[in-house]
């Protein structure tokens, strides 16, 4: 097994170089350390899958442990003939080092928006996924030509062929549903990859899809009843989250991207309640590099740090910073943290808990402000006074 070289500037990473070679040949390549900003690479976006790392990357001198995920993606990835020069954070960062990996994950959002392109890996070749992303483009054209005249026909399974689509019974159905559940959208992290960068690359095995907002699109005509409900949801999946998931990435995206919007921490974190994270702590830490105002708030990557200190520091920060109480409404659920009570337990948000628009609704107090002034992990003194 081979021992990383500690990164001794701090705006350094390391990329891969992946050899060319065919499926069957052994996966390897070199890592070379290089400044950010100062080389070319593509940056991997994928699930990481269950975290044991069972199989191995081969370098020069040696290997390094990776997941089977990280496994099939690179495989997939690689070229029959030609170096590909990636970051991939499974092999790029040293996993076994929670300074060095607190330190890189800060760095994160800036190695996404440096990349010559993000490659979004969704998952391999499997359940038919290649005949399923050709039906995804012929519905939406299907369901597009429709979007002013809604049919009641397409919600009855009896009369999906009298309107030139195959039949509730029809693998192509089950195969779609299988793509459009793939838990990759519900990633947390995938915000962060996905958003940052103009120039990306949906892949499926090795499939490139066209036109990344093909899922998007599919789920909007569903929830605007222009498809079949029966496409969603899935066995053990939320419908409602994976539309949340895939309506969050598609809205930010737009707005980053045509700079019309910069996020504060406390708009990001609504808008993404609905993904998942196997730590709790990347509920904040993977949306930080978008949010505007994360220097001002004080708020930094630090995994040593216990989940609860983190939301209350947090929530504290945005009071503090911004005097407004409205975020507190996402208070909503169950709590599955030790938090005061008036901390938002970011881990177990619920689809509605996102907070309101404060004009929206009657205030007794009026005009008045409050003066707020938390005291971290205790309690949340309010005062208030005329303006």
């Amino acid at each position: 097994m081979t021992s990383y070289i500690p990164l001794n500037q701090p705006r350094q990473i390391r990329i891969i170089h992946l050899a060319p070679g065919s499926r069957e040949d052994l996966l390897c390549g070199t890592i070379e350390t290089v400044l950010l900003g100062e080389a070319s690479y593509e940056a991997l976006s994928y699930e990481w899958g269950a975290p044991d790392r069972v199989c191995n990357f081969g370098l020069e001198h040696g290997s390094t442990p990776i997941t089977t995920s990280l496994h099939q993606a690179l495989r997939d990835l690689r070229r029959k003939a030609g170096v590909r020069t990636i970051w991939a954070d499974g092999i790029c960062i040293n996993q076994d080092d929670l300074v060095e990996r607190t330190k890189q994950v800060t760095l994160m959002g800036e190695i996404y928006k440096n990349a010559s392109r993000v490659l979004t890996y969704i998952g391999p070749d499997a359940d038919d996924s290649s005949s399923a992303i050709e039906f995804a483009a012929n519905l939406v054209a299907f369901g597009v030509s429709r979007i002013r005249h809604s049919d009641p026909r397409i919600h009855i399974p009896e009369e999906l062929p009298n309107l030139g689509l195959p039949a509730i019974t029809s693998p192509r159905w089950q195969a779609l549903r299988k793509l459009l559940t793939r838990t990759w959208v519900t990633r947390c992290w995938c915000g962060q990859e996905f958003l940052l960068n103009r120039n990306l690359t949906v892949m499926c095995g090795t499939t490139e899809l066209r036109d990344w907002e093909l899922f998007s699109k599919v789920v909007r005509l569903v929830f605007a009843r222009r498809l079949p409900a029966h496409i969603l949801p899935a066995s053990g999946q939320d419908p409602l989250a994976i539309g949340e998931c895939v309506f969050a990435l598609g809205g930010v995206r737009r707005a980053i991207l045509d700079k019309r919007a910069q996020f504060r921490l406390s708009n990001l974190l609504p808008q993404f309640h609905a993904f998942q994270a196997t730590d709790p702590k990347d509920k904040i830490f993977s949306v930080l590099g978008l949010a505007v105002d994360r220097e001002a708030l004080g708020v930094t990557v630090d995994y040593t740090q216990a989940t609860e200190e983190l939301y209350t520091r947090v929530a504290g920060s945005i009071l503090s910073l911004y005097q407004d109480v409205n975020f507190l409404s996402n208070n909503l659920g169950v709590k599955r943290l030790n938090l005061p009570s008036w901390v938002p337990d970011w881990s177990s948000w619920v689809f509605g808990t996102e907070y309101v628009n404060r004009d929206w609704y009657y205030k007794a107090a009026g005009s008045t402000q409050a003066h707020i002034q938390p005291r971290v992990r205790l309690y949340l003194p309010l005062h208030s006074s005329p303006d």
